[in-house]
């Protein structure tokens, strides 16, 4: 309750420092170009979304609006189909969870549509990564995460006392801890549906796949893939120019006619001995194949794909003096890909992104080369138009840097196909 009091507080001081009129800025995708603008939703419809500017787009036509963005040192609700809710307080029953937030209205979800619980996301990047690693492995089965990182494979269930009871443990026995001790503890398999129409994000940092996401009066209704319904709590403020779609920060709709290249496997995995720019045959017989490495959905390092304070669900991670090469899928017309350096590499690193095409035997040929991309700039976003090619390769050249922590993130790169 006294977190309550002081957010209250702190967003009341806020309100009363501003003077002016603040209009958010959004970016705005297009599909399938990937031409980016900036606006701000005021609308989502049912064909169509509208914008602050008095445009609009319609729903085939829109790929991705915002930025999704991750709440650290908050404690984190994960659904059975990998929804995300943010909790500021938290209340373990035997018979559901209930989750209390300044954004939504408090609800009590089975444990049944308990994906895991972490208690507290580490602000630390490297940290928050192995973490999330563990909850969000779709084949890890039952098991808890205490404080000191130990961690033990046990079937968790909560008593009348609101504790965890450890059973089927590693060890052989059974044990009851109290909440405060751990960090995350997993319920139930993930599951996967073929139901949700879009991934969206929420300004409290809650995001995952929804069937659907409306607007009754001012309050945002989020109907999870997972069954669970989740509103949005009356505003602070009553404000007249209020609109309930400002705590959408993101919006992705599921796209049938488009291929990540994280669901697809490369053909070839090199590291280049130098770069110049320019990729012949004769390179790629000189250089040293490579294993492949958990760079799918994932940077370099295996984190999550980050650029700045943004969070990208689909994508590949390189270093720099690599390649990767991929077959092109039958009917492909683009390829489609925002570039930058991970969030990992803090100010550091330096690279350039470069792509190639080839149809059959043919020659490769240099389609696209960037400028130098140091770690903290904005993203980018780039287009290839693949021209019947049959294979496409991505390669990641170092700059004035060298090589340290040249972590290249090719964020929501994906093959459009007709």
């Amino acid at each position: 309750m006294i977190r309550f009091i002081v957010r209250f507080l702190m967003a009341g001081l806020v309100c009363l420092g501003c003077t002016e009129d603040i209009y958010a800025q959004y970016r705005v995708q297009l599909h399938p170009t990937g031409a980016v603008s900036q606006n701000q939703l005021v609308q989502l419809l049912e064909n169509e979304v509208q914008f602050a500017d008095g445009s609009k787009i319609a729903w085939e036509n829109l790929y991705r609006y915002g930025e999704l963005r991750e709440r650290a040192n908050r404690s984190w609700v994960v659904l059975r189909q990998g929804e995300v809710v943010v909790a500021d307080q938290l209340e373990l029953r035997p018979d559901g969870l209930t989750i209390q937030s300044l954004l939504w209205k408090p609800v009590i979800v089975s444990w049944q549509d308990v994906r895991a619980i972490i208690r507290n996301v580490p602000k630390v990047l490297s940290a928050r990564d192995r973490l999330l690693e563990s909850v969000f492995h779709y084949q890890a089965a039952g098991f808890v995460v205490f404080n000191d990182q130990t961690r033990l494979d046990a079937s968790c269930s909560i008593n009348e006392d609101g504790r965890i009871i450890l059973s089927q443990t590693s060890l052989g026995k059974e044990f009851v801890i109290p909440f405060a001790s751990v960090k995350a503890c997993i319920f139930n398999p993930f599951v996967r549906s073929d139901s949700t129409r879009a991934t969206i994000g929420f300004s409290d940092g809650s995001f995952g796949p929804a069937d659907n996401v409306s607007c009754q009066g001012s309050e945002l209704v989020w109907n999870t893939s997972t069954g669970v319904i989740l509103k949005t709590a009356a505003p602070l403020f009553s404000l007249e120019d209020f609109n309930a779609w400002d705590h959408l920060e993101f919006l992705q709709p599921i796209r049938s006619n488009v291929v990540y290249l994280d669901e697809v496997e490369s053909a070839q995995t090199v590291a280049l001995p130098f770069f110049e720019g320019e990729l012949g045959n004769e390179l790629f017989e000189l250089t040293h194949v490579l294993p492949e490495r958990d760079g799918k959905g994932r940077n370099v390092l295996g984190g999550w794909l980050r650029s700045n304070d943004s969070l990208a669900l689909h994508g590949i991670g390189m270093s720099a003096l690599s390649r990767k090469t991929f077959k092109v899928p039958d009917d492909a017309l683009l390829f489609v890909s925002d570039i930058a350096v991970d969030s990992r590499a803090l100010r550091r690193g330096s690279v350039t992104f470069h792509v190639f095409l080839r149809s059959g035997a043919g020659e490769w040929r240099s389609v696209h080369s960037s400028r130098v991309l140091r770690g903290g700039d904005p993203s980018r976003t780039i287009q290839v138009e693949l021209q019947g090619a049959t294979e496409l390769s991505l390669a990641v050249g170092m700059a004035d840097r060298a090589t340290v922590a040249d972590y290249a993130n090719w964020l929501d790169a994906r093959f459009v196909v007709d």
